[in-house]
């Protein structure tokens, strides 16, 4: 199994993003939708943390 390098993988990320942003590079671009957030009142999540 290979050993996964944080910096290395951060590294080659940036570089893509670069050479997409100049244009040399052509990506797949993937959209996503998230469903709306639920607001909640300080009260309500005092007791949501109460209940576990």
């Amino acid at each position: 199994m290979k050993d996964f390098n944080l910096f290395e993988s951060l590294d080659k990320g940036l570089d893509e993003a670069i050479s997409y942003a100049e244009g040399k590079r052509d990506v797949r671009i993937r959209r996503i939708k998230f469903k709306e957030r639920t607001h909640y009142a300080a009260e309500e999540i005092k007791s949501m943390r109460k209940k576990r």
